[in-house]
């Protein structure tokens, strides 16, 4: 690397939803190892749990944090006031930066500003998730495909979440910087147990349809009654943007519990003490599913649980031919039911294959390779 990141003024800016994801990941990363370090997070509109924050770290110490107020009156006036407190907090930094960080289009929009006006040296886009259709509105998707060509066109390098987000950027850009940098877990966060409830199902993530809990809970009367030792945990809530009230038909059903949002670090701490992670993804060709690396999945893997999921997301693949657990054929019920059956049937076999891969996927290795690629 011919810049080491410790000597350089850095700054990240990205979009957060009430999960915590790539971004918040890749901020705790560049806090431990950057000198001068500015990190400005804006809260999709829709969050409830998470607050705008702009962040400025010196030496690997906060030196500073400020709030600015929250907007929420609808997604695009939102969307353009996140925009203008980035540019002025970007602007407001005296000294050229040397790294500008951007984990989606609209962020990106404002390094490619400063990076014409000679104040930005290497400008990085971090494309955490993709979908073939952004917004349904026709007008307002095509800007945001036109914003996000401007962006990658403009990036000294494009940092890819997923393999087939990868190929996207490849094909459309073969002579840019293009880097794979998957989603990884913090190895120290984890908390390994000894004694687990191999009977015990965990769907992690945000309650929608996207996410595979309607037909989850569809199948888990069917499950439960082949299996009346299961029990099925929650960790989530439904989005504020969804009218389906998941949490009453959670409390509906038997033997279910629903642990609500969890802080991260929290959520690593709990997970290894349960025994199959879920990841139902139902078939859709709109489904950003498909074009993902879901954090929940690498989280079941770190701390040792065997995953259900279906063959949307391209982790499925590895999960299939390592046997980290089983990749059933659709979302369906019996399809649900026969797949937690192979996986309890041979729950040992399973729970060794992936009792060893947290350090696998440690964020650390993954942003100190990216890091290093993206000077070459």
């Amino acid at each position: 690397m011919k810049k080491p990141l410790q000597n350089q003024k850095v700054v990240l800016a990205s979009h957060i939803s009430d999960l915590t994801g790539p971004s918040e990941a890749l901020a705790k990363y560049l806090a431990k190892n950057s000198h001068d370090l500015t990190i400005i997070f804006n809260p999709l509109e829709y969050c409830t749990e998470k607050k705008r924050s702009v962040s400025h770290y010196v030496s690997r110490k906060m030196i500073d944090e400020s709030f600015p107020p929250n907007y929420h009156p609808n997604a695009i006036v939102s969307w353009l006031i996140d925009f203008f407190v980035t540019f002025k907090e970007t602007f407001s930094l005296k000294e050229k930066i040397d790294l500008f960080l951007a984990c989606d289009p609209l962020m990106g929009i404002v390094g490619v500003i400063f990076k014409k006006l000679k104040r930005i040296d290497k400008l990085v886009l971090y494309t955490i998730d993709w979908t073939d259709r952004r917004f349904n509105n026709r007008l307002l998707n095509k800007l945001y495909y036109l914003l996000d060509h401007l962006v990658a066109n403009n990036s000294d390098a494009i940092w890819c979440i997923s393999t087939e987000i990868f190929k996207i950027r490849k094909l459309k850009y073969p002579r840019k910087n293009i880097v794979h940098v998957p989603v990884g877990v913090y190895p120290s966060e984890i908390k390994t147990f000894r004694k687990y409830n191999k009977w015990s199902l965990v769907l992690l993530g945000a309650f929608e349809k996207s996410k595979g809990i309607d037909s989850l809970l569809t199948a888990w009367p069917l499950i439960h009654q082949k299996f009346p030792d299961t029990k099925l945990v929650f960790i989530g809530k439904t989005p504020s943007s969804i009218k389906t009230n998941y949490e009453k038909l959670i409390a509906e059903l038997p033997n279910t519990e629903n642990l609500g949002i969890l802080g991260h670090e929290k959520v690593l701490k709990n997970l290894g003490k349960y025994g199959i992670g879920l990841a139902p993804y139902p078939a859709s060709n709109s489904t950003i599913s498909k074009y993902a690396d879901p954090s929940r999945i690498k989280d079941y893997l770190a701390c040792g649980l065997p995953v259900i999921t279906t063959p949307i997301p391209p982790i499925h693949k590895i999960i299939e031919q390592k046997q980290y657990g089983v990749v059933v054929k659709s979302t369906e019920p019996e399809q649900m039911l026969m797949g937690i059956e192979q996986v309890l049937t041979h729950y040992s076999k399973f729970r060794q294959n992936v009792s060893n891969l947290k350090a696998k996927f440690d964020w650390n290795n993954i942003f100190s390779l990216a890091i290093n690629k993206t000077y070459v």
